[in-house]
């Protein structure tokens, strides 16, 4: 078996296009002289195909380019497929969760992030109308609201999220003359207030025949849920 120069076939010439070229000569039986060239052409079309991004993104692997090999999870490289963005690989599915600063069950829509396990402080639902009282929150329907003198933190005494001030009461005191004296329907003097004003609450009235007037009152503030 005998060789023939290298450089009669271009390859020393051409090392770069095929740095994996295998050349094989061969003579048998004293024949002429044949080459054979097994190439493992690396060219620009087909490329290190898929040059897998090992600690990319988890993702589909990339499709192998023409020539190449498979890209393992991540972008490929020239030639190949990138492979997909996604979290198949450790079961994420990303979700939306609503910061909640009171710790009252319900988030704040203003503040919101994605992720795959709720962070610290966050919830899944994003129904309350202020983050800033723990009693300021969607209450189900038939549940029982405190009413309170005091707003809720931001002026306003929707505590119920309704978007309403219910106030507590309502009434209007009255003094009634009857044919023997007087009688009192309790209730604010002058009509209710508004929420969290300090007012006259009546309890009782005096008079004579048709002359009835306010005996007792006390000072009330306005409650309101």
């Amino acid at each position: 078996m005998t060789t023939t120069g290298f450089a009669r076939f271009g390859w020393l010439q051409n090392r770069e296009r095929w740095p994996l070229a295998a050349l094989l000569v061969a003579t048998l039986g004293g024949c002429s002289t044949r080459s054979f060239i097994v190439e493992e052409d690396y060219d620009a079309a087909g490329g290190a195909a898929g040059g897998a991004g090992l600690s990319g993104a988890a993702g589909l692997s990339g499709a192998a380019g023409s020539g190449g090999a498979a890209g393992l999870s991540g972008a490929a490289g020239g030639g190949g497929v990138a492979g997909g963005g996604g979290s198949e690989e450790d079961g994420c599915v990303p979700r939306t969760w609503y910061r909640d600063a009171d710790g009252d069950g319900y988030g704040d829509a203003a503040q919101a992030v994605t992720a795959c396990d709720a962070p610290e402080g966050y919830v899944d639902n994003s129904k309350d109308c202020f983050d800033g009282n723990r009693d300021a929150h969607p209450y189900p329907p038939g549940s029982p609201v405190e009413a309170r003198a005091v707003h809720r933190g931001d002026g306003s005494f929707d505590y119920d999220c309704d978007g309403q001030e219910t106030k507590e009461s309502t009434a209007r005191g009255a003094c009634n003359a009857i044919s023997l004296g007087c009688s009192a329907t309790q209730g604010w003097l002058d009509g209710p207030p508004e929420c969290g004003t300090l007012h006259k609450w009546l309890l009782s009235c005096e008079g004579v025949a048709v002359v009835c007037s306010a005996k007792a009152t006390e000072q009330r503030y306005q409650r309101c849920r």
